[in-house]
């Protein structure tokens, strides 16, 4: 059974631990991403930090 507790992870994708961002730290901070609900908005904001890593 899965736990409900922790966030699901996707496979393959290695979440670094907060205020670690590569060396490079986005304008968008994981208090925003927390607060996302709907799922425009996090579409808009998975292809903002996708064109970042470019």
């Amino acid at each position: 059974m899965a736990d409900l507790d922790s966030p699901p992870k996707l496979s393959g994708v290695q979440q670094p631990s907060e205020g670690v961002g590569g060396g490079r730290c986005s304008e968008i901070s994981a208090e925003l991403i927390r607060s996302l609900t709907e799922l425009q908005e996090l579409e808009a904001v998975y292809e903002r930090l996708c064109g970042e890593e470019s």
